[in-house]
């Protein structure tokens, strides 16, 4: 047999043995892609679940306490109804707009517009940002005219209603600061943060708009 013969055997030997170096032996990369990939989808399932813990524990926080409330109402003694400033309705519509925000620019960030998701975010939180000014200032016209804490049992639900969804919402605020701070990472764990965070935006601006009602309503 000649060497050109065996040369042309042996080749087709080695593709066909395991391993022999064709084609088949190329595995594409795979390193998550959207981030909900095998390697991935693990770790996003649970960071939704925390977060959906997250958010159970502080809407059982605030439903206790407007049950607290309501029951409270119901006696006289020392209720006095306290009329909001007009910084409270002022400080909801910033609040409702920035969950408008964030979810314009989760919707940019889903199109790589990552210039327009980063200003988007800013905004968000320069209205999260006026919402607490606002209510602060809400608060102390309140303290001015004489509703404290101490004596009228619906002054104090306005201060801790305020005070601990503000609380919250700092958090939400830290939690912008930090998608600012990468906004040049294009990333599956940087939109999988961001529309987490968004979801806890949101579900902030509900809480409120629903306390918002219950001291409009019941309180008088």
């Amino acid at each position: 047999m000649s060497p050109q013969a065996l040369d042309a055997a042996a080749a087709e030997v080695a593709t066909k043995l395991p391993g022999g170096g064709g084609p088949g032996d190329r595995v594409p990369d795979d390193p998550g892609g959207d981030g909900r990939g095998g390697g991935d989808q693990p770790q996003a399932m649970l960071y939704r679940l925390g977060l959906a813990l997250a958010l159970a524990s502080i809407a059982a926080l605030f439903i206790s306490l407007v049950v607290v409330y309501v029951v409270r109402s119901r006696t006289a003694t020392y209720w006095q109804p306290v009329h909001p400033p007009p910084a409270l309705w002022i400080s909801t519509g910033m609040l409702l707009a920035s969950s408008l925000t964030f979810e314009w620019a989760r919707r940019a960030l889903a199109k790589g517009e990552w210039l327009v998701y980063w200003r988007r975010v800013l905004l968000t939180a320069w209205l999260g940002a006026s919402f607490l000014g606002a209510q602060l200032l809400a608060l102390w016209g309140l303290y001015g005219r004489g509703y404290h804490m101490k004596g009228n049992p619906h002054a104090s639900e306005f201060y801790l209603f305020a005070g601990l969804h503000g609380a919250h919402l700092i958090g939400g605020l830290v939690v912008l600061m930090w998608l600012l701070a990468r906004r040049s990472e294009n990333r599956p764990r940087t939109r999988l943060a961001a529309e987490l965070s968004a979801i806890y935006w949101h579900f902030m601006g509900l809480v409120w708009l629903g306390l918002f009602m219950v001291l409009m309503v019941v309180g008088r």
